[in-house]
């Protein structure tokens, strides 16, 4: 689905088994949608443009790939190649003039397992566009972009896992992923679509749910200031449950409680290389922890005197 002429109503571009993209649009409401004929999308300069074909197994996305504020078209084929189509009309009329493909080492990023199935999103939050591809294999691919935001390239992938089990579909599987909130959680899961090719497919989607990192409680894949606000109100002290539900990601050491030992875990996976810039005042229960009972932590303490003590601590890699 897509908003292709951005009058508010969602138009339909296919890809097709025969390497060519037919758009649909919506002549109906956007509730309510129905649609024309279809039309295939060219390329070319005025005056020669033909009908785009990827060889076999189009299948297109439409993110702004050079963000210059118009849509552009990204497509995977059957043999892994990924051909970019730029944009060089507008956002409400686009225009494709040339043909080029996803770069991987300065060469043509050919995705392993064949069946190439992008969709382009920033999932390390990095603030750049990453890669995310299935293929025949059923695997779920995940791309870096070592470039910029403005103009991505890769250097290799992973593959990624659901609870430390990297996916990999039984057979040869063609998965084909989708990544949006599909639990309205928050946080970004991933859907895949899949099928055996035989004769009588399988054509199930498996979801794949989210789930926050510790210490990350808003779950943009950051733990930063927002966080170390919502730590500090989680803390507890020694044996101070029970936790609330909205503590659970504070409790590294999953011992019911966001105490000291929790406060160290947090110092380390602090995203920001300078380290928590406004360290919480914690009240801890028992003898305040010196540096060598916690040697990957450098640690300032200061104690203040209110009947129990309350340790400041500032916390970096070391």
């Amino acid at each position: 689905m897509v908003h292709w002429d951005e009058d508010a109503r969602k138009d339909l571009l296919i890809g097709q088994s025969d390497g060519k993209l037919n758009l649909f649009l919506n002549i109906g409401t956007d509730a309510s949608p129905t649609f024309d004929g279809g039309t295939f999308l060219q390329v070319g300069p005025a005056g020669s443009k033909v009908d785009m074909d990827v060889t076999s197994r189009a299948t297109p996305t439409m993110p702004d790939w050079n963000n210059d504020g118009n849509k552009d078209l990204i497509v995977g084929d059957l043999y892994g190649n990924i051909h970019v189509f730029l944009n060089e009309g507008t956002h409400d009329a686009p225009d494709f003039v040339s043909e080029t493909y996803i770069q991987e080492d300065g060469a043509n990023l050919a995705v392993p397992g064949i069946r190439a199935s992008p969709v382009i999103y920033d999932l390390d939050w990095d603030g750049k566009k990453d890669l995310l591809t299935g293929n025949t294999t059923g695997e779920l691919l995940f791309y870096s972009n070592v470039g910029t935001d403005a103009a991505p390239t890769f250097s290799g992938y992973v593959l990624l896992d659901a609870d430390g089990v990297a996916i990999d579909l039984p057979g040869s599987y063609r998965s084909r992923p989708s990544v949006c909130d599909w639990t309205g959680d928050g946080l970004i899961d991933v859907l895949i679509g899949y099928g055996d090719g035989g004769s009588g497919g399988n054509g199930k989607v498996r979801l794949y749910q989210g789930v926050p990192l510790p210490g990350d409680f808003n779950g943009d894949g950051l733990v930063d200031d927002y966080d170390l606000d919502r730590f500090a109100t989680c803390f507890t002290g020694e044996d101070g449950g029970p936790l609330p539900p909205a503590c659970v990601l504070g409790d590294f050491d999953g011992d019911d409680d966001v105490d000291c030992a929790d406060w160290d875990a947090f110092v380390l996976v602090w995203t920001e290389p300078e380290g928590p810039t406004m360290p919480p005042e914690v009240v801890c229960g028992g003898p305040i922890p010196t540096v060598s009972e916690y040697g990957l932590i450098l640690m300032g303490l200061v104690v203040l005197g209110f009947g129990a003590a309350v340790l400041r601590r500032r916390g970096t890699a070391g």
